[in-house]
């Protein structure tokens, strides 16, 4: 029989959950939320819980890195905003987030090209 963990989600149903500790995913979630806590960033509980849901809808490790490191991005611009609550997102802090990430991507691909390009 498959040991089990009671976690609970307090957040949003209350009720609660069973996620696997012999799963890939549950080790990998572990360890994220290991990274996360070490972190000052604005509505830290509402990420935890979306990586929880993302282990329960059996999405890939791969797949839980990639929205780890975009999150974190958004939430560490959204901070350095002063903004600590996720319900005080305007439509502004979203639009100089995508602004400023074009730009950091505009930077490295001019770097790339100086690196690789002919002398």
């Amino acid at each position: 029989m498959t040991q089990m963990n009671v976690v609970e989600n307090e957040r949003n149903t209350g009720k609660q959950e069973r996620i696997q500790h012999n799963h890939p995913a549950h080790a990998h979630l572990v360890r994220l939320l290991e990274r996360l806590s070490c972190l000052d960033l604005p509505a830290k509980d509402h990420f935890e819980n979306y990586l929880r849901y993302k282990v329960r809808s059996h999405h890939k490790t791969k797949t839980m890195n990639s929205s780890f490191g975009s999150i974190i991005h958004f939430l560490s611009f959204y901070g350095n905003l002063g903004k600590r609550e996720i319900k005080e997102v305007e439509r502004s802090d979203l639009e100089a987030f995508i602004v400023s990430s074009f730009f950091k991507i505009g930077q490295i691909c001019i770097f790339l090209c100086e690196q690789f390009s002919p002398p």
